[in-house]
């Protein structure tokens, strides 16, 4: 009895070590079918990845032209301006004591504006979210998984107010790497307030350089030189991804407003990492891949 009881506890043991392989196999073969669907359509190689990181590496940023669809950009520039215009969910900073919140002239008063709740007050922007080779490059640029830590859709006006924030030269010390990727909503001249990056700066700094967050234009010139200062003029479609922890700031628009869609990527948490709120719906739809590059940074509603 005691025999077949052994035989019984053994034949038990195995047959489900057997079928807790036989369960990891068929989680292994669904995760791996969920990642090669999710990356099936990406029109990025290795040679060509490698030939991104590589420029990234040495000049903190790279250009790629024709990235995104021009008609999708359009309808999502003008969705924003729809809200704009109505004075909902939005943020910004007035340059002036006036408190005035029904003025219609923005321009006079702040240098940009923000919209709130990117996710929930524009859900085109999933559509964007969702192209995965971008994460595939950061992934690539990081050496390990990355996940989107920042979405941030701003317009930048045209005006006399003087310059602040961000419009100086910064590096963004939220993390020891910080990939962003910089998408216009309209053409961007020399004029139009492009992104200005100081090139090389994500490998080398000057001494000292942490004990000042925001630099004038002169003191970037008298350290690097101008032959290093580069200015992202864009057409719509293209976009640049960029290592910010070189030295860079968005430069004054003087002919037209600029409109800026910014990506974050990263490995660690962000310190002023935000969270977005997300319909679950739109969350569900998503594919696998698509849900954990942007499950740290959103609480699903």
């Amino acid at each position: 009895m005691n025999g077949l009881k052994n035989t019984v506890t053994k034949f038990s043991f195995f047959e489900t070590l057997k079928q807790l392989i036989s369960h990891y196999k068929k989680f292994l073969i669904f995760h791996y079918i969920l990642i090669f669907k999710s990356r099936k359509n990406f029109k990025l190689n290795n040679f060509e990845t490698k030939n991104i990181i590589n420029e990234i590496n040495k000049n903190s940023f790279i250009k790629l032209k024709d990235f995104f669809d021009q008609n999708s950009l359009i309808k999502i520039k003008k969705k924003f301006d729809e809200q704009i215009n109505n004075l909902t969910n939005l943020y910004f900073i007035e340059n002036t004591n006036n408190k005035n919140f029904q003025i219609k002239n923005l321009s006079s008063i702040t240098q940009d504006v923000t919209l709130k709740e990117p996710l929930i007050n524009l859900p085109e922007l999933i559509s964007l979210i969702k192209d995965l080779r971008i994460k595939a490059i950061a992934d690539s640029y990081f050496k390990t998984e990355s996940f989107l830590t920042g979405i941030n859709l701003r317009k930048s006006f045209v005006n006399n107010l003087n310059l602040s924030g961000t419009q100086k030269f910064h590096v963004d010390r939220n993390s020891f790497k910080v990939l962003k990727v910089f998408i216009y909503l309209n053409n961007v001249s020399v004029d139009d307030g492009p992104t200005v990056i100081v090139k090389g700066t994500n490998k080398i700094k000057h001494n000292f350089w942490y004990h000042k967050h925001r630099y004038s234009d002169e003191e970037i010139y008298n350290i690097y030189g101008k032959k290093n200062i580069v200015e992202l003029t864009a057409n719509l479609g293209d976009i640049y991804i960029a290592d910010t922890t070189c030295y860079h700031k968005g430069k004054k628009p003087i002919n037209n407003d600029r409109y800026l869609l910014t990506l974050s990527f990263g490995i660690l948490k962000d310190k002023n990492q935000q969270c977005f709120k997300i319909d679950s719906k739109v969350f569900n739809e998503l594919d696998f891949i698509q849900k954990k590059n942007i499950l740290r940074i959103v609480n699903i509603i």
